[in-house]
């Protein structure tokens, strides 16, 4: 009884372990989206105030 026990934890516990792997990967991957179009946006906004400097 308890083996069957323990191996029904241990089931338990590598399952949540993948769940817990592909929810970190898929976070992974949002933040780098972020960072990129954050990065981009910096950009954008360098380019603008160098053209309303130009203007000036």
């Amino acid at each position: 009884m308890v083996a069957n026990e323990v191996r029904a934890l241990a089931t338990r516990s590598a399952s949540v372990a993948n769940d817990i792997r592909t929810r970190i990967e898929a976070s992974r991957e949002s933040v780098q989206q972020g960072s990129a179009l954050s990065y981009r946006a910096g950009e954008h906004t360098r380019a603008l105030m160098q053209a309303a400097d130009n203007v000036m």
